[in-house]
């Protein structure tokens, strides 16, 4: 499952705006001044992701194959895991709960929800998610070693019109990204 993937699994699985808080996406010059104002939790983020090499996604509501569940229980995959809480759920995805308490530290800083490896050396940090799937919008900070496409000036007013995505500058090697179906 790619990062738009699961952007859209999180849209469907989340449902509307309550997981962000918000009914609409915020602006690119919102984000823009999060990554420049948060740019050292951004990067500590990136730097424990990539001591993480056995576990792709991390947040609020996942880590690894595993699902938060809205009554706080962990959905995991395997024999003898099903329904589990999070210290089960921590020792099932080999990922010590101070470390885990350090992930969501840093994602609260920054607004998150979610950070995820992507193909390319690419990091997305989840920040806004309203609808569902097939008609939702999701919004994310992207690091990218090379600068991805379609990149435009805004990601509200000038994406392609035949592509459901686009990015925007925002600081260095990070990026808004922004996607609609």
């Amino acid at each position: 499952m790619n990062g738009r993937t699961s952007a859209a699994v999180f849209a469907t699985v989340c449902g509307a705006a309550a997981c962000s808080g918000k009914a609409s996406a915020p602006g690119d010059e919102e984000f823009r001044e999060r990554c420049r104002s948060h740019r050292a939790e951004l990067e500590a983020l990136r730097g424990l992701v990539a001591d993480e090499p056995s576990l792709r996604v991390i947040g609020d509501d996942r880590v690894g194959d595993c699902w938060r569940d809205p009554d706080s229980t962990w959905g995991c995959p395997g024999p003898g895991t099903g329904r589990v809480g999070e210290a089960a759920m921590l020792a099932s995805q080999g990922l010590a709960p101070d470390r885990y308490a350090r992930y969501r530290s840093l994602l609260a800083a920054v607004g998150g929800h979610r950070v995820e490896r992507l193909d390319g050396g690419q990091l997305e940090v989840t920040m806004f998610s309203a609808g569902l799937a097939p008609s939702g919008v999701v919004k994310d900070l992207v690091y990218a070693p090379s600068a991805p496409t379609p990149l435009v000036a805004d990601t509200e007013h000038d994406r392609p019109i035949h592509d459901p995505a686009a990015y925007a500058t925002c600081d260095g090697d990070w990026y808004v990204h922004r996607s609609s179906n």
